[in-house]
């Protein structure tokens, strides 16, 4: 695998080294771009958008959370640990003893559900959510903490749930479960996707199948040949097929593709329209081919609404629209589009983040040394009683500089 290839993350045995890929890619892109809302789920969707979001105010330690449509600060100071975003109005906050708890946005003070949890993820768009007690093996909870099903010992990892399922993987094989804990597509292949509009990557055999949510296969493919690049979305996911990308639809036939997209890019739909690499630059293409904007960006990420985040050559940020139009002049070192009110970007000035409309106009009268983007703080749980060993590289089976890391977290 060539290095710095953006790859879609399977959940699997070889998990480490695409986390480890991750890394890298992101190390690569951090010389170029803001990666909002980096998570090891990658490119695809919209992870991470949400009204409310953890900050550290300017002058403080500690951690409070925004609401990005009025502008107050909420749960001021009360957090020593980084918050995980708010997702129907529920957090996730590591307390100083080292376990997890949720909170509700109206009432920080009382946790819901104490328990000596180590993992502990939040709630999304479902009504559960997976946990793990110390010494103990994985369960899915609902929210008022109560226990729905305590995964048996076999089970020793999940991805979180998306689209009401979610991967497990039992004695080295991969299936999918649904929010009661109940098997509904047999643990039989050997790594596998979450699901996203309504198909899910696994492998098998040397193959990557495309399967529906009752694990029927709608495409079969070779390996040596294809390389899933991001999950669907819009009804399309971006396939790499050698240099090229080919965008499959939702029976896994080619839909379209575009000798201009090179295979190193993070590609998805959104309004008709994708942004392209080219030459190490980046543009916009409409799905029938027209480009747009030319490729002359280093950064290029859809923010939404045909508004999206660019970074210049001169490693300024600022927002276009898919006419190519300056929105927000370039003159921020970093920009990011997270909240659900459209309007609404994080801004960087210098060392500070501060919130700003379209028009380039603070909102607030604070100003934030840190966010918080990345969604949960979990996106893979392993069990603490497991049978299956959980594969661990070697020491020196791969190195990334964690200075190198330090200093990329720290800037975004």
């Amino acid at each position: 695998m060539e290095i710095g290839k953006i790859v879609l993350n399977f959940v699997g045995n070889n998990e480490i080294n695409l986390i480890i890929m991750r890394i890298i890619n992101c190390l690569k892109a951090a010389v170029l771009a803001v990666l909002v809302g980096s998570s090891l789920w990658s490119c695809s969707g919209d992870k991470g958008k949400t009204r409310y979001v953890p900050v550290v105010l300017d002058g403080e330690e500690k951690w409070s959370i925004l609401d990005t449509k009025t502008g107050d600060v909420l749960c001021q100071n009360d957090f020593d640990e980084m918050p995980s975003v708010v997702e129907d109005g529920m957090f996730v906050v590591r307390t100083k003893s080292g376990y997890y708890e949720c909170y509700k946005i109206d009432d920080s003070k009382n946790a819901i559900g104490k328990g000596k949890y180590t993992q502990l993820g939040t709630f999304g768009d479902e009504d559960v959510t997976f946990a793990v007690k110390e010494g103990q093996g994985i369960m899915i909870v609902n929210k008022k903490f109560e226990e729905v099903k305590k995964l048996p010992k076999k089970v020793s990892r999940t991805s979180g749930f998306s689209e009401g399922l979610a991967a497990f993987c039992k004695d080295g094989k991969w299936g999918f479960l649904d929010t009661k804990g109940e098997e509904v597509i047999p643990a039989k292949y050997d790594q596998a996707t979450p699901f996203s509009d309504g198909r899910a990557f696994v492998l098998k055999n040397e193959k990557i199948l495309i399967i529906d949510k009752k694990g029927e296969t709608i495409k079969s493919m070779s390996l040596d040949k294809y390389n899933p690049i991001a999950f669907y979305h819009n009804g399309y996911a971006p396939i790499a097929k050698g240099d090229k990308v080919v965008f499959l639809d939702k029976n896994g036939e080619e839909a379209f593709t575009n000798s201009k997209m090179e295979s190193d890019g993070c590609y998805e739909i959104n309004d008709g329209k994708t942004v392209f690499r080219r030459d190490d630059r980046y543009g916009l293409i409409s799905t029938d081919g027209e480009v747009l904007v030319r490729p002359k960006y280093l950064s290029l990420e859809y923010a939404n609404k045909n508004r999206y985040i660019a970074c210049n050559d001169d490693f300024k940020f600022g927002v276009i629209d898919a006419k190519g139009d300056v929105v927000i002049d370039f003159e921020y070192s970093g920009l990011k589009q997270t909240s659900v009110v459209a309007d609404r970007y994080f801004a960087k000035d210098g060392n500070s983040w501060v919130l700003i409309n379209e028009k380039g106009e603070e909102q607030t009268k604070d100003s934030y040394k840190e966010l918080n983007l990345a969604g949960s703080h979990v996106d893979v749980f392993y069990s603490e009683v497991a049978e299956e060993p959980v594969f661990e590289p070697e020491p020196d089976d791969y190195s990334v500089d964690s200075a190198v890391v330090e200093e990329v977290a720290e800037a975004y």
